[in-house]
């Protein structure tokens, strides 16, 4: 018979998604894989080609489509009416006694549920990243920064992936340390028995995801282009605002045998590309240098995925590189440092694949979501609905 009192436990997980996979899908198959049941409320990014936000409810054993609702074009309508459905779809489930923990992953779908905190409910604000100057407008960026304040003093549990988002929240955003958990971005760990030694004197330079201008790739790109005499080819798996601007670039220099453009893969997709390719791999992580952008408060997860690959990489100073993980690859803090790195053979470049396991072990997403009491005890949840 059915149990109506575990309805209560089910947690309503609202986020942003892309084509590439991101934490809120590694949450929702860790969800799966323990047959616990949720319900997903999904908007599409502003790059998305969609136009409706969806909400899908997995009941322990397979994903039904609740409800869709029609998005609007124009940023800031889009924006307005994403958050007004966070709190209507929130009050319905509520009414239905169907959830007591609502998960908002980012600010403003953390703020938008705020007021449910009165009614008993459970909220976490999700950090997946943060930045001072997240929009060109002042206006927005000042509303972004309330939105960050209202979720961190509103909240029960505040999540974030690096100790930089922390300090930051506490500094600006009246972050109280007692609810803060940090929750590094990981990886769908990997057994590799060996690693390809390279068959012919080509580089294949692998780029895994989102094409923008804080990520960097077009930079990476043009200056390889430049300086780079011997053999190389560079495989871009993701998509983002600068493909277009990447696309013109690779077509100018007539570039189209020597870089690839594969778009947006699954985690699947990709190792099965990757696993094909016979040439020494070598990840990239061209990061852009700004010191209020998301990137320089993050914890790389595309890092982690090279060398969860066997891949050695090659990493801005951008981002925050903890000195393990630096030893599998070079980093470089300057253009000038960049361009002497390209110039150089790269053949020898190995890395430890003992070491590498040691490593990458506590940072598989099953691993932090279980073995962390926080998350865990928030989400799981037995039994039939």
């Amino acid at each position: 018979m059915q149990d109506r009192r575990a309805d209560t436990k089910i947690p309503l997980v609202i986020s942003y998604y892309a084509n590439n996979m991101g934490t809120t899908d590694y949450l929702l198959d860790f969800l799966k894989n323990k047959h616990s049941p949720f319900y997903y409320l999904k908007h599409p990014l502003p790059e998305m080609k969609y136009d409706q936000s969806t909400l899908l409810f997995f009941d322990g054993k397979e994903e039904k489509l609740v409800s869709a609702h029609k998005s609007s074009q124009k940023f800031v309508f889009k924006i307005a009416r994403e958050l007004f459905l966070n709190g209507w779809i929130a009050l319905k489930l509520s009414l239905r006694g169907r959830t007591r923990t609502i998960i908002g992953f980012g600010s403003m779908n953390a703020a938008s549920v705020a007021v449910f905190r009165l009614l008993g409910k459970k909220i976490v604000f999700w950090g997946v990243d943060y930045s001072p100057s997240r929009f060109d407008s002042g206006l927005l960026n000042a509303v972004y920064g309330f939105t960050e304040t209202l979720a961190c003093k509103s909240s029960n549990v505040v999540i974030q992936p690096s100790r930089l988002q922390e300090v930051a929240r506490i500094k600006h955003h009246s972050l109280r340390t007692q609810k803060s958990v940090i929750l590094p971005n990981g990886i769908k760990m990997r057994t590799i028995g060996s690693i390809n030694k390279q068959q012919s004197d080509t580089i294949r330079f692998i780029y895994i995801g989102s094409i923008t201008p804080q990520h960097g790739i077009l930079n990476f790109l043009k200056h390889l282009h430049e300086v780079r005499k011997r053999p190389y080819v560079v495989t871009i798996f993701g998509d983002g605002v600068d493909l277009q601007k990447l696309q013109r670039y690779v077509h100018k220099y007539k570039l189209e045998g020597s870089v690839e453009l594969k778009g947006s893969m699954s985690p699947s997709e990709i190792e099965t590309q990757i696993d094909q390719y016979k040439e020494q791999l070598i990840g990239v992580a061209p990061y852009v240098s700004n010191p209020k952008s998301h990137v320089a408060f993050g914890d790389s997860l595309k890092i982690k995925e090279y060398v969860n690959h066997g891949m050695p990489f090659i990493a801005s100073s951008a981002i925050s590189i903890d000195d393990e993980l630096k030893r599998f690859g070079h980093i470089y803090t300057t253009d000038d440092q960049l361009r002497d790195l390209l110039e150089q053979d790269l053949l020898d470049l190995n890395l430890p694949l003992e070491e590498r396991e040691r490593y990458l072990s506590p940072f598989d997403w099953n691993h932090l979501f279980s073995k962390n009491s926080s998350v865990s005890s928030l989400l799981l949840q037995k039994g039939n609905v």
